[in-house]
């Protein structure tokens, strides 16, 4: 065990910290994982018309950009506009992750 700053610190306990319980580590991994993999497949697999996948060709025209209908995400998973409108910050790097293919 050292001392640092008025902390007292153990073995593993930043880490502890860091990352939280186990469990709770996990689901949240999880959660993230499953919406990163919702992103991708509303990407993919939104059809506006049959065989008319706008969000897919639009990628494929300009990587660098994309601009999504929140009523066609709405439409296609109805929990994930929600969660942007509620944390930009944790799910639009998912779905920056989630365009490139």
């Amino acid at each position: 065990m050292g001392r640092r700053r008025g902390v007292l610190q153990q073995p593993g306990a930043v880490h502890r910290c860091l990352l939280g319980s186990g469990s709770a580590t996990a689901s949240a991994t999880s959660s993230r994982h499953s919406v990163l993999l919702k992103f991708k497949e509303f990407i993919r697999n939104f059809e506006k018309e049959k065989n008319v996948f706008p969000h897919r060709e639009s990628l494929v025209d300009n990587p660098k950009f994309l601009v999504v209908n929140l009523e066609d995400l709405l439409s296609f998973y109805s929990d994930l506009p929600s969660l942007l409108r509620s944390s930009p910050s944790d799910y639009l790097p998912l779905v920056k992750h989630s365009c490139k293919y």
